[in-house]
């Protein structure tokens, strides 16, 4: 190929020695054409430098270049690099197991279709085997479990011969057939390191770690009403299983939120479900400058920057026995408890919101 010349290529394919620059097939036009190949073109728009348009070896990636993170998640993209340098196999942190069990003595199975009376079905081992499965878990189906303290340290024991993390849903409230703290301490020489916690819904929340079978366990017993154990598996149980899964992050992020409805606040802290409808004027350079704007100033300059927050709309009713408040909500919103001076919060007031769900 000399001068005046030029040669089809494919894309990806090897460039020819002396080319120094590609022009698209769009951007030319045949002149002439034997019914085999192009014969004469004509370049209808000539590259503006040289190397246009063309990848040389290295510009994807170096030698010595660090591709992969102590702690960064396999997704499409690094499955993607895996594949194009050809390397057989990664170290990996296994994905945790997490044992799931309901206590109760009023609990039969969901797909029960009789149901004795002063019994529920159990809604909430599927829902949290089902939300640790969405997080990339490996959950596993402990069962129900009686209010009788010999069957739960039986049931205890036994999930632990498949994970070393438990949870529970009931029992750790304060009725007589809450037994889950005193047989944690007591009958497995477990040591709970919070058992009560100052937020609504969730507030019995428990969690202990205790050694069995020379191994470290972890239990998060959480209440049984199935917003509160739905809501503290989000806020507790998640991050320590990002961890266990070698997550350099495993809180959820935070955002800043607008109200799109006052709220009375009440003698808790509060998490409530909401979901979100996002502003049609959130562009990205937007988003970047406003969050820039609050990094570096601690507060926002312009008042009208304030109609590109994302609305977050309360999913109905927040009774913690309400799991339909669920649906829909992909965040949950961090509320102050009220004080001598703060009662409510009124419709736009900017609120922090702690991402459960794709926006």
């Amino acid at each position: 190929m000399t001068n005046g010349q030029c040669v089809r290529v494919s894309t990806g394919a090897v460039v020819p020695d002396c080319a120094d620059a590609v022009v698209q097939v769009e951007d030319t036009e045949i002149v002439k054409h034997d019914n085999k190949e192009e014969l004469i073109i004509k370049i209808k728009k000539a590259p503006s430098r040289i190397g246009q348009d063309i990848r040389k070896p290295g510009d994807d990636m170096r030698k010595g270049d660090l591709l992969f993170d102590v702690g960064c998640i396999l997704s499409a993209g690094e499955i993607g690099v895996i594949n194009e340098i050809g390397l057989k196999a990664v170290a990996v942190y296994r994905r945790p197991k997490v044992c799931v069990m309901s206590t109760g003595n009023e609990l039969v199975e969901s797909m029960t279709e009789e149901i004795p009376p002063g019994c529920i079905r159990d809604s909430n081992r599927p829902q949290l085997l089902a939300l640790f499965k969405s997080l990339g878990f490996k959950p596993i189906d402990a069962g129900i479990a009686p209010d009788r303290r010999s069957d739960l340290v039986v049931a205890i024991k036994n999930a632990f011969g498949y994970a070393s993390v438990l949870v529970t849903s009931g029992g750790v409230s304060m009725g007589e057939h809450d037994l889950l703290k005193d047989i944690l301490e007591n009958d497995l020489g477990f040591k709970i390191h919070f058992g009560r916690v100052w937020m609504k819904p969730g507030m019995p929340a428990t969690f202990a770690t205790g050694v069995i079978g020379a191994e470290l366990r972890c239990v998060f017993a959480l209440p049984g009403n199935p917003v509160s154990s739905w809501a503290c598996a989000h806020l507790f149980a998640a991050p320590l299983l990002r961890h266990l899964a070698g997550h350099l992050k495993i809180y959820n992020s935070r955002i800043y939120v607008k109200l799109a409805d006052g709220v009375k606040l009440g003698e808790r802290p509060e998490y409530k479900r909401a979901w979100l409808q996002m502003p049609d004027r959130m562009t990205g350079e937007m988003q970047d400058e406003f969050w820039k704007t609050r990094q570096e100033t601690g507060q926002v300059q312009k008042e009208e920057q304030f109609e590109l927050l994302p609305i977050a709309h309360i999913t109905g009713g927040q009774l913690s026995s309400r799991l339909a408040s669920t649906i829909g909500a992909n965040v949950l919103l961090e509320l102050p408890q009220k004080s001598d001076g703060l009662a409510q919060l009124e419709r736009g007031k900017i609120v922090q919101a702690f991402v459960i769900a794709p926006i």
